[in-house]
């Protein structure tokens, strides 16, 4: 089986971690969000890829090229103008043979049995089958409701809340018969949850769920996407391998520095070429990507420090996300924020009303600060 993975978005809610580079290129933890992607493909031993891109492409055809370091066929399929989730995959449609073929989005983190999903589609015949996840907040998703055989009987794109009846949603990740393909015209704009699906329903095509019960986030925003990093230092994520190991929950990258009087309580992941500078201390979940450097005497906690960062001397870092190559200054307070390269970053004492060494004690102990 052939898969198509569906890259070519802007990521514009993930922005400013998408600003200098797509959506699939944004890391989770040690690789892009597409590597761990590609590796689940992998790990069901499908090794025929093609991945449809426009948005910063190059940047994905660079960094992926034809997939051989993968062990996988990486072919792409390049959108001059925006085609939608199912045109995207009409585009691809000249890679693709005349047999069942899975789509699945590159803007999730995921573990579910893919081998499962396909033997469930051969199972039903289906023309269509759809990997559903049940949530405990469906607000926002494509909300589902299937019939007593697994049959979809109703498909609500993003619902009103009065709207939802069902906790069961739609993941991104589908198996087709190639006749799907016949509901599109190419190089037209089609979407499969507002166009295709709704068609296949009409027409009453076999179209039939398959309800996983492994780990499934999206991660188009900063909250989801920060509690995907959060799941995957945990363990939550079956096949995504952090590497190597310095303690039972601290992982690194290659040519990692870090000063001997250097405190790390984890999870935490260093990438590669960073630097812990004396004194500093981390606390997890927390990852700090490749080529950053915290400087001495820093605090970090609960944190996502971004590729080619600086952390000042003294700088205390809370539930933050530092995007990439941005430099907050020394004794720095940096909580709940979102910080960037255009971001003021002020002292501790323009920030709080209490001392630097009071407020590192109350977020040790767990106090709760808003401001």
């Amino acid at each position: 089986m052939k898969a198509v993975v569906m890259a070519g978005g802007l990521g514009s809610r993930l922005h400013p971690l998408t600003a200098k580079r797509p959506k699939p290129m944004v890391p989770l933890v040690n690789k892009p969000v597409l590597f761990h992607i590609l590796n689940l493909l992998k790990h069901h031993n499908i090794t025929e890829v093609v991945i449809t891109v426009r948005h910063m492409a190059h940047h994905v055809q660079e960094h992926f090229g034809d997939g051989s370091q993968l062990g996988l066929n990486i072919r792409y399929a390049i959108e001059e103008a925006p085609l939608g989730t199912a045109g995207g995959v009409k585009n691809a449609e000249r890679y693709l043979d005349k047999e069942p073929f899975l789509v699945i989005s590159s803007d999730i983190v995921t573990d579910i049995d893919l081998s499962n999903l396909l033997q469930y589609h051969r199972e039903k015949q289906a023309a269509v089958t759809m990997a559903l996840k049940r949530v405990s907040n469906p607000k926002g998703y494509g909300v589902v409701v299937l019939d007593t055989k697994g049959g979809i009987r109703q498909l609500l794109e993003k619902p009103e809340p009065s709207q939802i009846t069902s906790n069961i949603v739609n993941t991104g990740i589908y198996i087709l018969e190639p006749d799907v393909l016949n509901y599109m015209q190419a190089d037209t704009k089609y979407d499969f949850s507002y166009d295709i699906f709704p068609a296949l329903l009409e027409d009453e095509a076999p179209v039939f769920g398959y309800l996983a019960n492994r780990y499934w986030r999206d991660i188009g925003t900063i909250q989801s996407y920060e509690q995907a990093v959060v799941d995957v230092l945990n363990g939550k994520v079956s096949h995504i391998n952090l590497g190597n190991k310095l303690s039972s929950n601290v992982w690194v990258g290659r040519d990692v520095s870090i000063a001997s009087d250097v405190c790390l309580f984890g999870p935490i992941y260093l990438g590669d070429n960073v630097k812990i500078k004396k004194g500093a201390t981390l606390y997890g979940p927390t990852v700090i990507h490749e080529g950053s450097i915290i400087d001495r005497k820093a605090w970090i906690r609960h944190s996502i420090i971004d590729q080619e960062s600086y952390i000042g001397k003294e700088t205390t870092v809370y539930q933050s996300i530092v995007s990439q190559k941005s430099h907050v200054e020394s004794d720095a307070v940096v909580i709940r924020k979102l910080v960037h390269d255009e971001t003021p970053v002020g002292t501790a004492n323009s920030l709080l009303h209490s001392p630097y060494t009071s407020l590192k004690e109350r977020l040790m102990t767990g106090y709760s600060y808003s401001f």
